[in-house]
């Protein structure tokens, strides 16, 4: 499930440049937002639109770029795959006041041509908090993001407990079957040695390396005569 933000920035930069019409569209779109600061920027093909955006209810950033390309998609004729690309790397979610660093404070602009502006007056309760920035920057550097995703799942539903492959793999098959929170292994010897490997994943808090390798590396390490029996007794 995609993980869902209060604020969002966004730039929308056609390649021959914001035409009256979808100008129009866009500030018809923020004006239509719970909180929205807009500005439109330079001139014929340089011409582009800045907005941030504050929902009172979360939103995924899928959301918000799919809004934006559909404007697009109705008012530019030669919208193409590259500009859909640029149009959606352009949507990012908000740490902060963007809106004042970027777009109406910034000595570096010329004085900012606003299009629409009903940003809260306090804004802080929109963004991230530290705790929360620092978790999606660890998702973002994840060497393996699904075993990391499955990692954070873990230790949210047992914060404080030692994980033992036996809670790991009644735990996946919970999520698995029960909450269908994730996609369902078919194959048995894919689910006892994914059961192995996040255990093992896991362990990398709790345990030294030494511990970590050696149980990776033994020759019986698809899966603990403990494990082994569950799954048998579960018939999965």
């Amino acid at each position: 499930m995609p993980e869902k933000y209060q604020s969002f920035c966004v730039t929308v930069r056609p390649l021959l440049g914001l035409s009256d019409e979808t100008l129009q569209a866009l500030n018809k779109y923020a004006e239509s937002q719970d909180h929205a600061f807009a500005v439109v920027e330079k001139e014929a093909a340089d011409r582009h639109w800045h907005a941030q955006f504050w929902f009172n209810n979360a939103r995924a950033r899928g959301q918000i770029a799919e809004a934006m390309a559909r404007i697009c998609e109705r008012t530019i004729e030669d919208w193409s795959k590259p500009q859909l690309k640029v149009l959606r790397n352009g949507v990012r979610i908000a740490y902060s006041d963007w809106h004042l660093s970027y777009l109406s404070d910034n000595e570096e602009k010329e004085a900012p041509n606003i299009q629409v502006d009903t940003a809260p007056l306090i804004t802080h309760t929109f963004y991230p908090t530290e705790e929360e920035q620092a978790a999606t920057q660890a998702k973002i550097n994840a060497a393996d993001p699904q075993f990391h995703k499955l990692a954070t799942m873990y230790r949210e539903a047992y914060p404080d407990t030692h994980p033992t492959e036996r809670q790991v793999a009644l735990w996946l098959g919970k999520q698995e079957l029960v909450d269908k929170t994730i996609p369902v292994t078919r194959q048995k010897r894919d689910r006892l040695q994914r059961t192995r490997l996040l255990w093992l994943y896991l362990l990398g808090e709790d345990a030294s390396d030494a511990k970590i390798l050696e149980e990776y590396a033994r020759p019986d390490a698809a899966v603990s005569p403990e494990v082994k029996e569950l799954f048998s007794q579960l018939d999965i």
